[in-house]
């Protein structure tokens, strides 16, 4: 807990707000149920370390569909900043094959390989 509570500043963009238990495991466990349907998984670090120090398991606390994932009721992805090209035409080509074309949203940075040929400090 203590290594999460450490890491909180740099995780968030000004001071986090807080919220009920019952909101977190909804936004956090409805998103991983949400991306599922669409052939993402949460990355390894999630359930090797930190789920288990901080949530408690998904049944513990029912949710009521409050919060609403994605865009316009469509899936939306937006790149990240070490997303290189492979990483990002995968996410698409995913979104491709499970939400099917003109079903998904996404925004996606430009990377220096693809602007100037090569990586510009090469």
């Amino acid at each position: 807990m203590k290594k999460f509570k450490n890491g909180l500043p740099d995780m968030c963009n000004g001071e986090p707000e807080s919220c009920s238990i019952e909101l977190a495991h909804e936004i956090i466990y409805g998103g991983m149920e949400y991306a599922a349907r669409y052939g993402f998984n949460p990355h390894t670090d999630f359930t090797a370390q930190f789920c288990d120090q901080v949530l408690d398991p998904p049944e513990t606390h029912p949710r009521i569909n409050n919060v609403i994932f994605g865009k316009d009721g469509q899936p939306f992805y937006i790149s990240g900043p070490h997303d290189d090209d492979r990483k990002i035409h995968s996410v698409i080509n995913t979104l491709m094959r499970t939400a099917g074309e003109g079903n998904f949203h996404y925004l996606a940075g430009i990377s220096p390989t693809a602007l100037f040929g090569k990586h510009p400090h090469d």
